[in-house]
């Protein structure tokens, strides 16, 4: 669980950076991870430029603060 909250980290009042994600990751997958929060508005995945590839982070946006907040308190 301790490398769990290590995934993510609050880079904004409504945004998380997620890390260390596997290569097959899916919407669903992050939702499962997130204890099942519905709260996100939009997802980017982090890729490199040149080939497109997916890195293995991305960077979530929620609802509100509050929908950020509460992802971080599950994590602990």
């Amino acid at each position: 669980i301790k490398k769990r909250k290590e995934m993510v980290k609050k880079i904004d009042p409504k945004k998380l950076f997620l890390s260390r994600l596997p290569l097959t990751v899916t919407r669903t997958k992050i939702y499962t991870l997130l204890g099942g929060v519905d709260n996100v508005s939009i997802i980017h995945w982090l890729t490199d430029h040149k080939s497109g590839a997916f890195y293995g982070s991305c960077i979530l946006e929620m609802t509100s603060p509050e929908a950020a907040t509460q992802v971080l308190e599950r994590m602990e």
